[in-house]
């Protein structure tokens, strides 16, 4: 297992590495990311992951520091081909344990690009002391799983860790 860590804002648990351009199979099956800058003469990762299938999700901050007085935790989905267009963002949804929160009415859905890798992307963004509210005390880091509804009815979901720091 091969762990990446702040990555481009991106930490995944790696299942399976494949070599030669790399591509990163995440350990809770949602998908495939692949790194095109990557070579096994150079080595090193780029910095550029794409979805090459499936679902990615990262959450900022991805530090969340339970005495900070923020409004938000943001959530960046990107599905490949171009999927996060088919989002529906009222259903998007953040689980952390048995729990979960909505997005906040406060903030419009955002599509866009934010990683720059030309598939779309949708930017949502949680009430913090509601995300807040769902962290078990003591824990370090926890695991947060991001849940949507498609147009067309389907579903999709992808997880990220954040770090909890007082």
């Amino acid at each position: 297992t091969l762990t990446v860590e702040n990555l481009n804002a991106t930490s995944a648990s790696i299942a399976q590495v494949a070599l030669g351009s790399l591509a990163l199979l995440p350990a809770d099956g949602s998908g495939v990311l692949f790194d095109p800058g990557f070579s096994a003469a150079t080595g090193g990762i780029s910095g550029t992951l794409l979805t090459a299938f499936g679902n990615a999700t990262e959450l900022s901050p991805h530090t969340l520091k339970l005495s900070s007085s923020g409004l938000y935790v943001t959530a960046v989905i990107e599905v490949a081909g171009g999927g996060a267009a088919y989002i529906v963002p009222s259903s998007v949804k953040l689980e952390i344990g048995s729990g979960s929160v909505g997005v906040a009415g406060s903030f419009a859905p955002q599509l866009g690009d934010a990683d720059g890798d030309t598939n779309a992307d949708l930017k949502v963004k949680f009430d913090r002391a509601a995300v807040q509210a769902l962290i078990p005390g003591g824990a370090s880091s926890v695991t947060g799983t991001v849940s949507w509804s498609y147009t067309d009815g389907g579903t999709g979901s992808a997880s990220a860790t954040i770090q909890v720091v007082m």
